[in-house]
């Protein structure tokens, strides 16, 4: 008797290669298949999981602790070996590259996603809100290094002159609190900016070589001139 080659799903009444099934995990069954697709068995699980999330989330959460061992020997198996190296700057320029390339396609893809189902968006988004201010409150200096640096890479993003990330901390570390322009020393209680030293409106780069510690005055006064008035 030649082996069975097809199956008709229980679900969507559709005949379908038997390898749209999953391997049944019990006995009793005469193929060893379960008796759903697997693409009804992913919307059954979708449907499940919108309909009772709150249930769903705390037995992932009491399983994970009680085999927290297990689930981390898990997720360090899943990860693979290209993604543990480390980040080396011929990524970072494929990555750049990449960016520019389809950067008007991915903002597209956002709007419309957004644009499809806005209830999805702003769930989403209130469901991490109370986490992001509590972390907000106890780390004020990290959301203003952040916020810096976002700003900063996304200008640069913008003109298409980003070359690497660049770490507010960094800078203020590398010039050892010293304002480039006025060379007076910054201290941490100052408002103070990464001023390009070539301008990003006259061409200049997004990168360390092209960046100092200022005050936010001399900064501002600075402008998109070359060298402070």
């Amino acid at each position: 008797m030649l082996p069975r080659t097809t199956k008709r799903c229980t679900r969507c009444a559709i005949d379908k290669s038997v390898s749209a099934f999953h391997p049944v995990r019990r006995d009793g069954r005469k193929d060893s298949l379960r008796p759903k697709c697997k693409s009804c068995e992913r919307q059954m699980k979708r449907s499940y999981r919108a309909a009772h999330l709150d249930r769903v989330r705390a037995y992932k959460t009491l399983y994970r602790n009680a085999h927290l061992e297990q689930e981390r020997a898990r997720d360090r198996k899943r990860s693979p070996a290209r993604n543990r190296r480390a980040w080396t700057a011929e990524d970072s320029a494929r990555h750049r590259q990449w960016y520019i390339d389809n950067l008007a396609r991915e903002r597209e893809k956002t709007r419309q996603r957004k644009a499809a189902d806005p209830d999805k968006t702003r769930a989403q988004t209130l469901r991490y809100k109370p986490k992001q201010q509590e972390w907000a409150k106890a780390n004020p200096a990290k959301v203003l290094a952040n916020g810096r640096k976002s700003s900063m890479t996304r200008r640069a993003r913008t003109r298409q002159i980003f070359v690497e990330y660049v770490d507010p901390a960094v800078v203020f570390s590398r010039d050892g609190g010293m304002c480039g322009i006025c060379h007076v020393s910054v201290t941490v209680g100052d408002k103070w900016h990464v001023d390009h030293i070539v301008p990003i409106a006259k061409g200049g780069l997004h990168a360390y070589a092209n960046v100092q510690l200022a005050h936010a005055m001399c900064n501002i006064k600075k402008g998109a001139r070359l060298i402070a008035a």
